[in-house]
């Protein structure tokens, strides 16, 4: 609990930088819930967003500095507000719609808060890209998740089409010449597969 008022600094100068790039995002209340076991966070948009304390700070893979790992996570769910074109029918999303609702908010916190939250991701996947995205590719049709998203433990980091969303993001947003336009598409994408084909990303993609 130490580094929550640095933490609402900060994250009070990420909101604002949400707004500049996104003026009319919706920014509801955030609770920091001092219990016992999970969420780490979610985000809805009438009552806003629900931290739990515990839970966020027993991951052992998330950023190891505390006060990035809850700026961060915060902005993450901040990003998901905002998508509610996306999270309609979530019991029947395929792989590739639960991946790039999470890999775009992941990027969309990333260029608000400066940080990734799943510093894990790079050892995982380092030499292991292409493979991994290929294997994506092969997936990303079917209702079965297991493989890609919510197979993390508190020990063990897995998410991995966290990652793969991610990467799709960001090929897209780095192809764009309005970078503006490029943050809505990514906030607002409804249709899954009409982004992936204009993102320009493919397995073992090399991006900046």
């Amino acid at each position: 609990m130490q580094v929550l008022p640095r933490v609402r600094e900060r994250v009070e100068s990420s909101l604002r930088e949400l707004v500049r790039l996104y003026p009319e995002a919706r920014i509801p209340p955030i609770t920091i819930v001092v219990g016992r076991g999970k969420p780490v966070g979610v985000g809805y948009p009438a009552t806003g967003l629900q931290i739990g304390l515990e839970a966020l700070c027993a991951v052992t893979w998330f950023n190891p500095n505390l006060e990035d790992r809850f700026v961060h996570v915060i902005a993450h769910e901040y990003a998901h507000i905002q998508q509610t074109a996306g999270h309609e029918n979530e019991a029947q999303h395929t792989v590739l719609q639960r991946s790039l609702l999470e890999g775009a908010a992941e990027f969309a916190a990333e260029l608000t808060s400066g940080k990734t939250g799943y510093t894990h991701f790079g050892p995982l996947t380092r030499g292991r890209e292409k493979q991994i995205e290929t294997d994506f590719v092969a997936d990303q049709d079917s209702t079965d998740l297991s493989h890609w998203v919510d197979n993390s433990t508190l020990e063990q980091g897995a998410d991995l089409g966290y990652w793969v969303g991610y990467r799709i993001a960001k090929s897209y947003y780095q192809r764009a010449v309005d970078k503006r336009q490029a943050f809505r598409d990514i906030l607002e994408m409804s249709d899954a597969q009409a982004f992936l084909a204009r993102s320009g990303w493919y397995p073992g993609i090399d991006l900046q």
